[in-house]
Parts: structure tokens; sequence; C-alpha cells
């Protein structure tokens, strides 16, 4: 999978405006294009777009060359709560989507209940079989969204697709684990990656149950 290649980013370090949400230790991955570097550029995420044009004049979707990609149920479980039919903005415009989040994030920190469908787009929140162990996978396609809620999934099972709804300024899968099934209550846990590989210069080295640093690029391993 030599051309499936991902930058981690945890947002304990932190790469979101606030760590409300249970996002103490979530991430966000972004397919990459092209030879990796240290931290992507915006050339590296479309396939026709540097930063002055996702700033200027947008970016269609189906130019990121992560949209679309299948999102894998991370283990086996049970489907929580299943969010579908939130629009996404197409193209990519950074003012625009970046205003959007901060306008979001503030409108729900104010707010009693936030709009977790406003925040986190199509979404699923996912109940493991280990006691007190829950993911939330969110930013899907709209109408990628497969399981509903109460149906059970198995590990790799493909359950949606990489979107751009709801805080996303591209298309990115956003990843967190946590305590309980209300983001809102809930304590973000750290996550630990079975196996995969890291770019290392111009080698790809393997890491079995690590965590991705900061702006680490990695591939899975089949």
């Amino acid at each position: 999978m030599d051309r499936i290649q991902y930058a981690g980013v945890p947002g304990a370090e932190p790469r979101h405006a606030f760590l409300l949400f249970a996002q103490t230790y979530a991430f966000d991955f972004v397919r990459l294009g092209g030879e990796p570097r240290a931290k992507p550029s915006a050339s590296q995420l479309s396939r026709n777009g540097g930063l002055l044009k996702l700033c200027t004049l947008g970016v269609p979707l189906a130019e990121f060359y992560g949209y679309g990609e299948p999102i894998h149920a991370p283990f086996d479980g049970t489907v929580v709560k299943s969010c579908d039919g939130v629009a996404e903005r197409d193209p990519v415009l950074v003012p625009r989507d970046l205003y959007v989040a901060l306008r979001n994030g503030l409108r729900s920190a104010q707010r009693i209940r936030a709009d977790i469908p406003r925040l986190a787009g199509n979404h699923l929140i996912l109940k493991a079989t280990s006691p007190g162990l829950y993911a939330v996978l969110a930013h899907c396609k709209t109408g990628s969204v497969r399981p509903k809620a109460g149906e059970q999934v198995t590990r790799g099972q493909i359950i949606a697709n990489v979107g751009h709804s709801g805080n996303s300024t591209a298309p990115h899968l956003h990843f967190q684990l946590m305590d309980c099934a209300d983001p809102l209550v809930a304590k973000g846990l750290p996550c630990c990656f079975d196996r995969y590989e890291l770019r290392t210069g111009d080698e790809w080295r393997p890491v079995q149950r690590g965590i991705p640093n900061r702006h680490e690029v990695f591939r899975l391993v089949d």
C-alpha cells in the first residue's frame, strides 16, 4: 500500500482550537499525495491546488487525495450513534471553512448542550467489546455512513467514507477514543495502533503498538 500515506496529528499537542468534547488524544488523519514531507503542505492534499488557490478560488472536494476513501471500523463493537445528512462545503475554501469552524466552536461552547452534528458533521460513535471504550469517527462524506445505531460492526468493516462535513478545513478523518458514549462528558483516551510503517527519511520503518507523533507520516500495513 505504498501510495496510501497519512499524516497523524494528535489533538493533544494541541491541534484543535480547544480540548473539549473528549478530544484530548484525538487524531486528524489526512491522505497525502506525492513525496511525503515532515509537515503536509496544501499541494500534497489535493491534485490541483496550492495554498493560494485554497484561500482564493477554492479547490473542489473531488480533487483531494483522501476524499471518498473508505473508513474502516477500528474494532469489533456496536454502533451507539449514526449521523448522516450533514451537507459538505464544496469547494474547500480555507477562509470560509476556518470561519465556520470558529463560529461553530464558539456557539457550542456557549450552550449547555452542544450541537454535535454541527461540529462533527456526519459521524459514528462506536462502543467496543472492551468495557469503557468508545470511538468517534467524524467529518464523513454525506450519504456514506453505512451502519445504523444498534448494529454490530467488525474490525476492518467499511463503515463510511472520508468527507468534509462539520468543523473541517479539508477532507480528513477525525478519530478519537473516549470512556463513555457522550463526548460532552467523556474523557479522552490515548490510542495505540497495532502496527504501521513510519516514514523516516527515504525509508519506511515498521512500528508495532505505537502512537504516531505530530506531523509524522505513516502508512497502513496489511
